[in-house]
């Protein structure tokens, strides 16, 4: 009789318990006392506790017991908070019993649990249930947009972020005045503005440092970068001591040009705890801008590939100033470093959970990102210096006989990166099609990963695919030397062409990462003022790659018809 029914919402525990098979059977056909027996002495197995508790809520309740129902809900969810069909019946029935904030403070809860399994879909419903009941929730507010900035709808987002301010400004007049004078400096964005009833916030009212700061992400986002920025102030100003918004103004400085102030506030991310990265300094301390002459001082790369190349030339100032610099880098940039930064002693970082690296000796330990803030002289014009980045003469001669006698010109493509930070700036294999119809040039895909494997995907066109030599950045610089032109997207492919010096076209997002905002304009083209050697080509605000795409055609057909590659 077990095994012959739905499982309800249990089916794996139905599969595997003959027993609580039966009891979900018999509560199916309405054998509540039958069900209820069968249940209780199943509560001793671990695996079962919650769900039984959770059928003999339902009893109780079907019984019209709603205070025990209620109860043993509540009890559910302390064992089990991820068991989400219980949030919803105990909403139910606290909304039976009268208790009708009660059900909504469950609704807000069991919409915090879906969302902390990325069911962001499934989370906006009882947000919006919420705020059926109640507008003035500022809690379903601020989860809602949060929830809807996840599944990358920014002005709906940023709305309800808004509307959770001018809620929190009932309170606070500091608040109240920013909401207000945001709001008319976005007055001609669609769906931000939104009525909202009289009276105080109502539900769970906390953390408005969090709020704001994801109103200034969402500003980022929506490519409003100085109301990002002002965002992000008053939410330090809010909490001074919010790590997360002192990180998130670094950025939004950054972004916007403010290199003194941003490379200040990017230094607060060593005291959030959602930082990536860890601090690798062991014992030595951290070099603060001391006079280096006769020093030995390590510098470790603390991020990504792409950071790590772009700023390597602070790592060589370091050694101009007179420090014997040991500079800790990840394996696959280890040889390509050793070439390119003479005066510095490179050493290829440890693995993850191996041990540190040796510190006697040593006066100091920094970071590499930490140094554009103690170097700030060196900010001041960029780029930093350029073609700095040497690939080794003996490989360059070896790449380019491994790429033939072909005379047409030279063009490398990669076209996806890792999913973190923007999974969103990767340009699908088959929207590329229509450059590799060119037969002008000859093409070469610098992409490794799974996505390589996508060239075969490329029909009639002939793409050269290099993953199997391109073993470390090394090998990778010296196949990019012999290449006429990079067409890359964001990623540690476009830093290792820009630090070569080699042209490259970059495929941008709208709203980019902060470190390709800072342009200049040449005969009517952008560049990167980090990279000049890189042409920008972004895609417009609300649209996808395709136009890109045909912009990378139409330079491509004037290039070579010009014999510009």
């Amino acid at each position: 009789m077990g095994n012959s029914r739905p499982a309800g919402p249990f089916p794996e525990l139905a599969a595997h318990f003959p027993r609580f098979a039966e009891a979900l059977a018999r509560q199916d056909q309405g054998d509540l006392e039958g069900a209820r027996a069968l249940y209780l002495p199943l509560l001793e197995h671990p695996r079962l506790t919650a769900p039984c508790l959770h059928q003999l809520a339902g009893l109780a309740a079907a019984r019209g017991e709603l205070a025990l129902a209620a109860d043993l809900y509540r009890h559910v969810l302390r064992l089990d908070p991820s068991l989400l069909p219980s949030y919803s019946q105990l909403a139910n029935v606290l909304w039976r019993l009268g208790m009708a904030v009660a059900g909504l403070n469950v609704l807000l809860e069991q919409g915090c649990a879906l969302q902390l399994a990325e069911r962001f879909a499934d989370a906006e419903i009882p947000y919006r249930e919420i705020l059926q009941h109640d507008p003035l929730n500022y809690g379903a507010h601020v989860n809602l947009g949060t929830c809807l900035a996840q599944m990358h709808r920014l002005p709906e987002a940023a709305r309800h972020m808004l509307l959770a301010l001018r809620l929190y400004g009932r309170l606070n007049r500091t608040v109240l005045a920013f909401a207000h004078s945001l709001q008319q400096e976005l007055a001609g964005v669609p769906a931000l503005d939104a009525p909202l009833p009289e009276g105080l916030p109502t539900g769970r009212i906390e953390k408005i440092e969090d709020a704001v700061t994801t109103l200034g992400k969402l500003m980022s986002e929506m490519g409003l970068p100085e109301q990002a920025v002002r965002c992000h102030r008053l939410s330090v100003a809010l909490a001074p001591g919010f790590a997360l918004g002192h990180w998130n103004l670094a950025l939004a400085l950054l972004s916007v040009g403010d290199y003194a102030a941003g490379w200040q506030e990017y230094e607060w991310r060593w005291h959030w705890p959602g930082f990536p990265a860890a601090r690798r300094q062991g014992d030595l301390p951290v070099w603060t801008g001391e006079p280096l002459a006769g020093k030995k001082i390590r510098v470790w790369a603390e991020q990504g590939f792409g950071d790590t190349l772009q700023f390597a030339p602070l790592v060589s100032q370091l050694a101009a100033q007179g420090a014997d610099v040991h500079y800790e880098v990840m394996q696959p940039l280890h040889r390509l470093m050793v070439q390119s930064l003479p005066g510095v002693t490179v050493i290829e970082a440890p693995e993850a959970g191996t041990a540190p690296q040796a510190t006697d000796g040593f006066d100091y330990a920094v970071a590499n990102i930490s140094l554009p803030a103690l170097l700030p002289a060196r900010m001041a014009a960029l780029p930093l210096t350029e073609a700095y980045l040497k690939p080794a003469a003996d490989a360059v001669k070896r790449w380019d006989q491994r790429m033939g006698d072909d005379k047409l010109p030279r063009v490398g493509i990669a076209w996806a990166g890792r999913s973190k930070p923007n999974a969103l700036r990767s340009v699908p294999f088959a929207l590329l099609a229509p450059l590799f119809e060119r037969r002008s040039v000859s093409w070469y895909s610098l992409q490794v990963g799974a996505e390589q494997h996508d060239v075969a995907l490329a029909g009639s066109a002939t793409i050269h695919n290099l993953a199997e030599g391109l073993t470390d950045f090394a090998e990778t610089a010296a196949a990019m030397a012999n290449l006429d032109l990079v067409i890359t997207i964001d990623s540690a492919v476009a830093h290792l062409a820009g630090a070569l010096g080699k042209r490259t076209w970059l495929m941008l997002l709208a709203v980019p990462d902060w470190r390709w905002a800072d342009t200049r304009v040449q005969d009517g083209q952008e560049f990167s003022a980090w990279y000049p050697s890189v042409q920008i080509f972004r895609q417009a605000t609300g649209q996808g790659w395709e136009p890109v795409v045909a912009q990378l055609g139409y330079a491509l057909d004037a290039a070579t018809q010009a014999s510009g590659l």
